[in-house]
């Protein structure tokens, strides 16, 4: 998910044919320099990749292809996405939606939410990082932003914002993680991950004509190792998404939904910390606080 994060539904594109295409999970990309790119996939592989590339494979031969992707991911990860009763009836049935989190875990948040909004808007579509939407059963339901350089990375995210405006102007669900990036601990050794600054982007696409905003607070934070691998190295940290999935499958991810709100009237320069502390508000006691924003340490080159 303008994240770290993976999902996946309806056209079936074709399969390139090439001799090695390597693995299809991963946060390495042909444009990193060799030794960073050897870095994640050795760490990638070492830490449980390959389980995700066979989960996938045996869900290819299997799947049913009405059932919805949200879903069929979730059970196939054993993820156990939860919210109440009354959390789950803020979610509105119709009209232009969007739907704004904390990104705690990575790739268990996007799922995991989708999941739930789906059940109620089958129309839901996420902002995910382009590295995860390579299973073509995905790109009906995922748009993809490219955190890459050059202009080709420019042109993907440009053509995804114009795709979000648009399917919001269409009386459609979305899903944007605003921070862009896995929540973080300040410091190496702090008790609470906390996101990175959130995008003004949100603030675009909540303050258009009739659009309802909901902001849903998603409990938890990865690994202290994560945590340091994320003070010490950019590679060391992208690598480690994966472990850290491998860390909620078959287990419960708690969410909080606040009641949906309009932003419309409100000053554009107000929305994003506005939208950003209704998050926050929904956090455990002693949980993280919307003030608190990680920075990568000025030495790690991301």
């Amino acid at each position: 998910m303008m994240t770290e994060d993976v999902a996946g539904l309806l056209v079936d594109y074709p399969e390139p044919e090439v001799a090695d295409p390597g693995p299809l999970f991963t946060y390495s990309s042909p444009d990193m320099p060799w030794l960073r790119r050897t870095v994640i996939r050795v760490v990638e592989r070492l830490s449980g990749s390959g389980r995700f590339e066979k989960l996938y494979r045996h869900w290819q031969a299997t799947r049913d292809p009405d059932a919805p992707i949200f879903s069929e991911a979730v059970r196939i990860l054993g993820f156990d996405p939860q919210a109440s009763e009354a959390d789950m009836a803020h979610i509105p049935a119709t009209g232009p939606l969007l739907i704004v989190a904390n990104h705690p875990f990575g790739i268990a948040d996007g799922l995991s939410i989708g999941h739930l909004i789906a059940k109620v808007r089958p129309d839901v579509k996420l902002i995910c990082h382009s590295l995860l939407c390579k299973p073509h059963e995905a790109r009906g339901v995922l748009m993809p932003i490219d955190f890459g350089p050059g202009p080709e990375a420019r042109r993907t995210s440009a053509e995804t914002r114009r795709q979000a405006v648009e399917w919001l102007d269409q009386g459609h669900a979305l899903i944007i993680f605003p921070a862009g990036g896995v929540a973080t601990s300040v410091t190496p050794f702090a008790r609470n991950a906390s996101d990175f600054l959130w995008h003004p982007f949100v603030a675009r696409l909540a303050r258009r004509a009739g659009v309802q905003t909901l902001a849903i607070y998603v409990q938890g934070r990865n690994s202290r190792l994560f945590q340091l691998a994320s003070h010490l190295s950019y590679a060391l940290r992208v690598s480690l998404i994966f472990h850290e999935t491998r860390r909620r499958l078959n287990r419960t991810l708690w969410m909080r939904i606040a009641a949906p709100v309009e932003c419309g009237a409100m000053e554009k320069g107000n929305v994003v910390a506005w939208l950003r502390a209704r998050c926050y508000a929904m956090a455990e006691e002693g949980g993280p606080v919307a003030e608190d924003e990680f920075t990568f340490p000025a030495r790690i080159q991301v």
